[in-house]
């Protein structure tokens, strides 16, 4: 499948397949997140992720969600989504301009959502996970990354 396969902007055709998914006795996961600057520890966490489900939909925040909570992205959110979508581990990937993916979680009804341990089991995308009688499964660094500290050193040695 190439990636631009896995890309689905519209959230209905992305809930659509989800369910179709499900239906054909699938399980199904979620993850969600920035994926500014594309490095190791993401790549071990999807990788991770996928080992626990057979679909994984990876819902990737917007430029304005980003620009609003932290900062300008490196990569805009049509690369970092391609960027993505080009894993093996990666089903689907989509943007959300929502504050908290809560909203998408309940559309896509996933059986498990995907977080860092750093969020612990009150992320706010536990009680939709909980509607949805999903399972909330939290997955540890597996790897020293942060694209923070990366651009902080990319500041400091370049």
């Amino acid at each position: 499948m190439y990636y631009n396969d896995k890309i689905i902007l519209d959230h209905h055709d992305l809930a659509d397949m989800s369910y179709r998914y499900k239906a054909a006795g699938y399980i199904v996961g979620t993850t969600n997140g920035c994926f500014d600057l594309l490095h190791p520890g993401h790549v071990e966490f999807l990788n991770t992720a996928y080992t626990y489900c057979d679909a994984l939909i990876v819902l990737i925040n917007s430029d304005d969600y980003i620009e609003t909570h932290s900062r300008i992205p490196i990569y805009n959110q049509h690369d970092r989504l391609r960027m993505v979508a080009s894993l093996g581990c990666v089903t689907f990937a989509t943007i959300f301009n929502d504050e908290d993916p809560s909203r998408l979680i309940r559309k896509l009804y996933p059986n498990i959502h995907f977080n860092h341990t750093k969020y612990g089991n009150d992320c706010v995308e536990s009680g939709a996970i909980e509607a949805v009688g999903g399972e909330l499964i939290l997955i540890n660094d597996l790897a020293p990354y942060s694209t923070t500290d990366l651009i902080s050193r990319i500041k400091e040695e370049y």
